[in-house]
């Protein structure tokens, strides 16, 4: 079995407190945690998918930063906790102290639409 993986990114720099970036990776839909694809036997066409779109603002050099979209895993990862391939959706703002200290406030939400069929003659 031959695998591969691609990803192309890109990271512009729009001003000194602004970030903007993308990623495109194959992968699919089943498997969050890899961007692998399997060579198979027939000509199927290979899935590539919007892997990372962020921006990153730092109104407060090397104190305050806040990012928002599709962004790197922002957690702290182990084999036993998050996958680092993990990239979520939501808002991170880590809050970094001169002095070492440093907290880190997350804000994420998630919308998930559950299918449901509806009867109108049953209330």
């Amino acid at each position: 079995m031959l695998r591969f993986r691609l990803r192309y990114g890109l990271d512009y720099k729009v001003n000194d407190s602004t970030l903007m970036g993308f990623r495109l990776a194959t992968g699919n839909n089943s498997n969050q945690t890899s961007t692998n694809q399997t060579f198979g036997l027939s000509s199927d066409k290979k899935a590539i998918w919007i892997d990372k779109a962020f921006m990153t603002l730092t109104p407060i050099k090397d104190y305050l930063s806040i990012d928002m979209g599709k962004i790197d895993n922002p957690y702290f990862c182990t084999d036993m906790t998050w996958d680092s391939d993990i990239n979520p959706e939501g808002v991170f703002c880590p809050l970094d102290d001169p002095g070492g200290r440093q907290a880190q406030v997350l804000c994420h939400g998630r919308f998930m639409p559950i299918g449901q069929q509806l009867n109108r003659n049953n209330p």
